[in-house]
């Protein structure tokens, strides 16, 4: 541990608490076939004892995302918070050429919204198959990391744009200095909006399953803020949003001058407090007991004679059935929107990820919602299930 070097304020002298030390398979590398001996690696979450920034000390080959198959469009949760995202943007640069950028940009699903109410779009993508489903809708997607080694040929397509997205991609990124001096780079007076996973929430919550080896960071206000502050770029406005169990969504720009509406000050306060030394170690011992408590109301309804299922097959859900052990024995089946999953399986696991019209033939009794940012509405769209006796559970 004394060699790791800390991603964001380069620590290497050591002092870093453990939070979680495990081994799992990778959270989305789903599998065509039952695979029970798939193989495991070593998961350490830590907190660096200098700047307080919580992250794995693993690094993922960056390969893996080639292949990457998870995508959040298809769930309807999500697809309203990207109608309220287009709608407020647009709101926020009403000029006529209006330039967007997205790191990240998956199928496309946010930036066709995008370009259909007038913004000229670029998307960065390092999946093949994520890439060439956006190219083939007609979304303008460079198939690459973005880094310092590509953003020369990224300002061919798109200098200066007025607005840089980053959603639920920082958390994957390892060189985070070199991805900040890139942004830097390219962003000139645009806008820069960044979403992640909140650890407060995940910290607030008992998130157990909210570590894995696609995600690298675990951010707080105050990490992006240390951050981003080594290019000189300042967060102005924070929002929070229930989604992948709970995130924040930064606007920042390269105005240090303080705006009206500023809000950073009031989290960075709060995160003295609720993210501090104490906090983290009092979670750090609850996360043994929430493994626990989840495997405890699985094994209790069997022994009832009742089956389970579960809806989510996406990082959070595939680690959480890793680390409590679960097979098809304990859980029939999961479901899942994304299409790209059906028929496939969990990491690790005899456990088929099947479509939601699949419980209509297939009854359980008890539904556990793995797919926490999006509970609300599966279970008000899938009343069905509950007219014949099912019971949905939320974990959090």
């Amino acid at each position: 541990m004394e060699s790791f070097k800390c991603r964001i304020c380069q620590n290497t002298g050591g002092g870093y608490l453990s939070i979680l030390e495990t081994e799992t398979p990778l959270a989305a590398g789903v599998t065509d076939h039952p695979s029970k001996a798939l193989a495991r690696f070593p998961l350490h979450v830590v907190k660096c004892s200098h700047c307080g920034h919580v992250q794995l000390m693993e690094t993922l080959d960056a390969s893996f995302y080639g292949e990457y198959l998870y995508t959040p469009s298809y769930a309807s949760g999500f697809v309203e918070y990207i109608d309220k995202f287009v709608e407020r943007l647009n709101d926020i640069i009403k000029k006529p050429d209006r330039k967007v950028m997205e790191v990240g940009s998956s199928n496309g699903y946010l930036l066709d919204k995008l370009q259909k109410t007038g913004w000229t779009v670029l998307g960065i993508e390092p999946s093949k198959k994520l890439s060439r489903t956006a190219n083939d809708n007609g979304i303008n997607t460079y198939n690459a990391f973005f880094s310092k080694e590509t953003v020369c040929e990224i300002k061919k397509q798109i200098n200066n744009p007025d607005v840089i997205i980053f959603r639920h991609v920082l958390e994957h990124l390892d060189n985070l200095g070199d991805i900040v001096k890139a942004i830097k780079e390219i962003m000139g007076e645009g806008l820069l909006l960044i979403e992640v996973p909140y650890l407060k929430r995940i910290v607030a919550e008992d998130q157990f399953y909210a570590f894995f080896h696609e995600h690298l960071s675990y951010y707080s206000v105050t990490a992006l803020n240390n951050l981003l502050l080594r290019e000189n770029i300042y967060i102005h406005k924070v929002y929070e949003n229930d989604l992948e169990g709970g995130s924040i969504l930064i606007v920042a720009d390269s105005d240090q001058s303080e705006q009206e509406g500023d809000n950073i000050k009031q989290y960075i306060i709060d995160e003295r407090e609720t993210l501090s030394k104490p906090s983290i170690e009092a979670f750090a011992k609850r996360v043994s007991g929430s493994v626990v408590k989840i495997k405890k109301l699985v094994n209790g309804a069997k022994n009832c004679g009742q089956t389970v299922a579960a809806w989510g097959a996406g990082q959070r859900g595939c680690t959480l059935i890793s680390m409590c052990g679960f097979q098809s024995s304990d859980i029939k089946y999961v479901i899942d929107v994304n299409e790209n999953y059906w028929n496939k399986y969990t990491p690790g696991t005899d456990i088929q990820i099947v479509p939601p019209s699949y419980y209509k033939d297939n009854h359980v009794d008890k539904m556990l919602v793995f797919a926490t940012g999006y509970a609300k509405s599966i279970m008000e769209e899938n009343q069905a299930y509950k007219d014949r006796g099912g019971e949905f559970i939320e974990i959090i």
